[in-house]
């Protein structure tokens, strides 16, 4: 499907495209970016505000030259303002969260929010990554069937803004379906970018979507509202607070 290549002096790519990484802190976004660059450390940080690669690659088939820069954000409560301000004109969203933290699944609706109150390209692919594969023999909290539900859920709730959300089970520290998952999303980018037909009907559908929600009033409410729906299955409440309590934030096994 791809390959690296080394871009000269001046180099005209045929496409660039923007990557945001998110998720709770702790879930392995830096591990999983630095994996895919060859560029792991044995000691991972806990990322503080916005880092960022850039990933140069070129097709197999007939040679098209990408350069994808890849922002890799702090997943901590005070830098979620900062990590929205990338959602804007993001060509892709990977969502990511570490299948051995219930909490961490339980919080994509609220992540779902802010990408829904940011994102502004009309063709954003979305894609929900479970990582720390490698630990799911003893340690799995969130099972494959909780994640098709969850992409059920986010394709029922934002699909005039990301259509099909692809979804992947991975290890960034044993290095698990890395590339594959992280190529399928800047395939799936690539041929909404190659597809001018497709392009136009979807910013036609976003423009009316969007127009027709701005326009609905909340019950008992004066003022327009764009707010998301939360998960039908996952939305936040009591329940799920108390299921996920005693699981904390935190860099686990060089994770973050």
């Amino acid at each position: 499907m791809f390959k690296p290549f080394t871009p000269q002096q001046d180099e005209v790519f045929d496409y660039s495209m923007k990557i945001v990484l998110v998720g709770d802190s702790g879930t392995g976004k830096t591990t999983l970016i630095q994996q895919y660059t060859k560029r792991l450390q044995q000691f991972i940080q806990p990322t503080i505000g916005v880092d960022f690669s850039v990933i140069y690659l070129q097709t197999t088939q007939d040679n098209v030259k990408l350069k994808c820069t890849v922002f890799d954000t702090a997943g901590q409560e005070r830098f979620r303002s900062l990590a929205t301000t990338f959602f804007k004109d993001a060509d892709g969203i990977l969502l990511v969260y570490d299948l051995t933290r219930r909490d961490s699944f339980a919080n994509i609706p609220s992540w779902l929010t802010e990408i829904h109150k940011h994102a502004k390209n009309p063709t954003l692919t979305l894609e929900l990554v479970a990582n720390k594969l490698d630990l799911a023999a003893d340690q799995r909290q969130v099972t494959m069937e909780q994640l098709k539900d969850m992409v059920d859920d986010c394709e029922a709730e934002c699909s005039h803004e990301v259509g099909h959300v692809l979804s992947a089970e991975v290890s960034a520290m044993a290095n698990l379906n890395l590339n594959e998952t992280l190529e399928k999303l800047i395939w799936e980018i690539l041929q909404r970018k190659r597809n001018p037909q497709h392009l136009q009907e979807q910013i036609q559908k976003y423009a009316i979507t969007k127009h027709a929600t701005q326009t609905t009033t909340t019950p008992n409410s004066s003022s327009n509202t764009t707010s998301l729906p939360p998960s039908s299955r996952y939305a936040k409440s009591k329940n799920n607070e108390q299921n996920c309590a005693g699981f904390q934030s935190k860099s686990i096994n060089g994770y973050e």
